[in-house]
């Protein structure tokens, strides 16, 4: 078994700016975690996002710690097709971020604002 902590779980500090994501990894390894899981990184496109999720990468490999997860927002319910095929392709976006983030899993919400 894994003892794994989210990025949300820092999000008071995250927000404060008592904190940046790459301390997220640091101190989940101190607090004994062996693997972090990230939520929706800055960036609006897997392109924004990539020089991000890399440096993560490399900062958990570093220290030792998995980048067990990464879980983002998602709302399939949408009023018109098109909404819908676009709400697609930004989760399968997302889903390039989690590869480049090495994550094994992607979880993301179908309702997120209802």
């Amino acid at each position: 078994m894994k003892l794994c902590v989210s990025s949300y779980s820092f999000a008071q500090y995250l927000r404060a700016g008592k904190m940046n994501l790459t301390d997220c990894v640091k101190k989940a390894r101190e607090m004994g975690f062996d693997a972090i899981e990230f939520t929706d990184l800055p960036g609006k496109t897997a392109e924004e996002r990539a020089p991000m999720a890399r440096s993560l990468r490399k900062e958990a490999a570093d220290a030792g710690i998995e980048i067990l997860a990464y879980s983002v927002w998602g709302q399939l319910y949408q009023p018109t097709p098109e909404l819908l095929e676009d709400e697609i392709r930004r989760l399968m976006e997302q889903a390039d971020t989690a590869a480049e983030l090495g994550a094994a899993i992607m979880r993301h919400d179908v309702l997120w604002n209802l």
